[in-house]
């Protein structure tokens, strides 16, 4: 009952073609930009942070992930993390160990694991429901924005849900064929999912708690028989594998004496109990909405009483699969409700669910089609039973591949943040870059680095090392590193005639190098370029190449002296990119050559959307914006200068989604966002007459969206309205 027949062979084919094609599109997902860079986010600093636990085990021989990683003595037992399974730690320890501190390492057991997630997918559909049915069950997994975003981030959710797959698939393939390596293939599972994250018990406690009910409680009559050998004895390791792993870190975290500390992790990261659910859900909206998009929620909701019938109908164990799945993620979801306030992939386990129920869908779409069919026109009741099949898929399968496609590139370039509701998020690439290139070899173990501002897990990564929070560079460091940004203008004052300042690329690195006697800053681009193929695969999908100079660049150098009232030489060759045609017509300027000046300004502004066009109460003028492309497209900003501002003020870019992609099933997102920093060169240090740039990347959203700006801590727009209209992207 509630199967169908098999299929003919041309629509076996066109699912194992089907299959075939989403397979690789799962792949293409999780080894997209596999060796770029760790940047800020999820996805980057994520991901890093259990390489660095990892590497902290390796050097000092600990079965505890740790925080200090880079401590020069044993900072056990302090530094040990013991809120989750160690199990995503562990996997790390040997992929650290076999490759070392290099980037790729950061994402590749992630990577691997969700490139074998649909086949496995595939093989239990089509065990338990047929082939159409395991091909919408393999789709359904590669299809929703959440899980193609994530399918690279190496966390505790990949790990579980895959460890989850292998428990199920072992266990059907075993429970059919009697073969010891299915058996032992489940149990793995069993491990590995209950080492990753705590619903990985949930999971896997749903299907021992019917495995026990249909094998040992229930009457002889009330359940399918089942092969007592091969049933009893994957029951009996599969609970023994569960209790045992769970004593194991009880254990580890009862040698630390933090159990008390484990528990009371868990109530922050619960809590909010007395906010109705409706409430809770209503205000991650905007995130549920783009992870899943609403058709696939509905789906989802819609599914849940067609898995219970089946079970209470078949009473088989694959028809438990998606209610075990369904059961982890609403617990985790629902429970840990402040976790999943500020983690915006807490509802990926939901992906597991949803690729199980949307083989029962199908199967039971199936089942119904050909049941009908055989009342009317039993000769073709094969045919309309597939057609049938095909028309369930559309919209659980079909009808989200656009969306998931979209935001693939919306997670990379976000860092796994997508909105971040409203705050100002930025990939910071450029400290990256230079902390990695050109601190990390001069910092020697046992060092540290000095640093100025906001350091992250991203930063500790690139820099593979220790660091100190210092206000000004000290003998003592080997490198000092800074962001203009975050220095402001009259600390940069102070610093340029003592020491030897290098600023590097677009954001304004700042370092300082130990042994260098004071002298005149040096300005460095980074040579931003769009990647080739291999570049944009592996390395740069949403970065832009970057190289580390040798020699100055003259422009920058000369803008950045200028400014700091250093003596400049102006730069003799001619302006071959924008920002040096920029920095020319500044030279103009200074030089009080005003007809080459104009020239230069006309040369800018042809190049300039200048719609945006604003006059200032005090003389500055927004001349226009461009939109660069690219693999990180930009928003740029062009202001004339009346001069100084009275303090190290803004202009602040933010935007909005105003209208739905009508291509799209994502409703418009109603958060407002931050896009931009402050500008590289502090507005205290402006020159009259000169032209200056904003820029913020184009973390562009689904659906139309509007770019604004204000001066914040500027001046007001003659025409008596604060936000200026820069752009809008379709």
């Amino acid at each position: 009952m509630m199967v169908p027949a098999r299929p003919s062979p041309a629509v076996e084919r066109i699912c194992r073609a089907l299959f075939v094609i989403g397979w690789g599109w799962f792949v293409f997902t999780a080894f997209w930009g596999i060796a770029d860079m760790p940047t800020a986010g999820h996805l980057g600093a994520g991901s890093a942070v259990t390489s660095m636990m990892a590497e902290g085990e390796i050097r000092f021989h600990s079965f505890y992930p740790m925080w200090d990683w880079y401590s020069v003595v044993d900072p056990m037992p302090n530094a040990a993390y013991t809120h989750h399974p160690f199990g995503p730690h562990w996997m790390s320890v040997l992929f650290v160990a076999l490759i070392g501190h290099r980037d790729i390492v950061c994402n590749l057991p992630a990577a691997i694991m969700s490139s074998l997630m649909p086949p496995m997918l595939f093989r239990i559909g089509t065990r338990a429901w047929g082939i159409v049915a395991g091909t919408a069950t393999a789709l359904g997994l590669v299809v929703l924005p959440i899980t193609v975003g994530f399918s690279i981030f190496h966390n505790v959710e990949i790990i579980t849900i895959f460890g989850a797959i292998l428990f199920f698939w072992g266990h059907l393939e075993y429970q059919a064929l009697g073969r010891t390596r299915h058996l032992l293939a489940s149990l793995a599972g069993a491990l590995v999912c209950t080492s990753g994250d705590w619903p990985g018990y949930l999971i896997v406690g749903v299907m021992l708690a019917w495995g026990f009910f249909r094998a040992y409680a229930s009457p002889s009559w009330m359940t399918p028989p089942v092969k007592p050998s091969r049933y009893h004895m994957w029951w009996a390791w599969s609970a023994a594998i569960a209790v045992g792993t769970f004593m194991v870190w009880m254990a580890f975290y009862q040698h630390l004496d933090r159990i008390g500390e484990w528990l009371a992790q868990g109530k922050s990261r619960g809590g909010g109990s007395d906010v109705p659910l409706k409430t809770v859900l209503e205000a991650r909206k905007n995130w549920i909405d783009f992870s899943f998009t609403p058709l696939a929620i509905w789906i989802g909701k819609a599914a849940v009483p067609i898995a219970v019938l089946r079970l209470v109908v078949r009473r088989l164990d694959e028809e438990a699969l998606s209610i075990a799945a369904l059961f982890g993620a609403v617990v985790q979801y629902v429970v840990f409700r402040r976790g999943a306030d500020i983690h915006i992939f807490w509802p990926h386990y939901f992906g597991l669910y949803y690729a199980l129920a949307v083989g029962q869908i199908v199967v039971t779409a199936q089942w119904l089609g050909g049941a009908i069919a055989k009342w009317f026109s039993p000769p073709n009741a094969r045919a309309v039973a597939a057609a049938s099949a095909f028309v369930a898929m559309g919209p659980s399968v079909f009808l989200i591949v656009p969306d998931g496609a979209r935001a693939l590139g919306i997670w990379r370039r976000t860092g796994g943040k997508y909105d971040d509701k409203g705050s100002l998020w930025d990939s910071d690439a450029d400290y990256l870059f230079v902390v990695s290139k050109l601190a990390r070899p001069r910092v020697h173990f046992g060092e540290a680095l000095g640093h100025q501002g906001a350091w992250g897990w991203e930063q500790d990564w690139a820099l593979g090392n220790r660091s100190e929070d210092a206000q000004d560079p000290s003998p003592r460091r080997p490198v000092w590193v800074a962001r203009v940004r975050e220095l402001g203008a009259d600390h940069l004052k102070r610093l340029a005639p003592k020491y030897h300042l290098r600023i590097y690329g677009e954001d304004g690195v700042v370092v300082v190098l130990r042994g260098e006697p004071a002298a005149p800053l040096d300005a460095y681009s980074l040579d931003l370029h769009e990647p080739n193929f291999f570049q944009w695969l592996f390395t740069n999908n949403v970065e832009p190449v970057r190289t580390l100079p040798d020699a100055p660049d003259p422009f920058t150098t000369w803008e950045w002296r200028v400014h700091l009232d250093v003596p400049a030489a102006a730069p003799t060759a001619q302006p071959k990119t924008f920002e040096e045609l920029r920095i020319a017509h500044n030279v103009a300027v200074e030089q009080g050559r005003d007809d080459e000046a104009e020239r230069l300004r006309e040369r800018i502004v042809d190049q300039l959307d200048r719609r945006p066009e604003t006059h200032f109460s005090d003389g500055s003028e927004l001349v226009g914006v461009r939109v660069t492309r690219g693999v990180k497209p930009m928003l740029e900003v062009f202001v004339q200068a009346a001069g100084p501002t009275k303090g190290d003020s803004t202009f602040t870019i933010r935007s909005a989604v105003v209208a739905k992609n009508p291509l799209s099933l994502v409703p418009i997102d109603t958060t407002e966002c931050d896009r931009a920093q402050p500008p590289p060169l502090p507005t205290k240090l402006w020159r009259k007459g000169y032209i200056y740039r904003f820029h913020a990347a184009l973390n562009h959203r689904i659906g139309r969206e509007r770019y604004w700006g204000t001066w914040s801590g500027g001046p007001r727009t003659k025409s008596g309205n604060p936000k200026i209209d820069l752009v809008e992207m379709p």
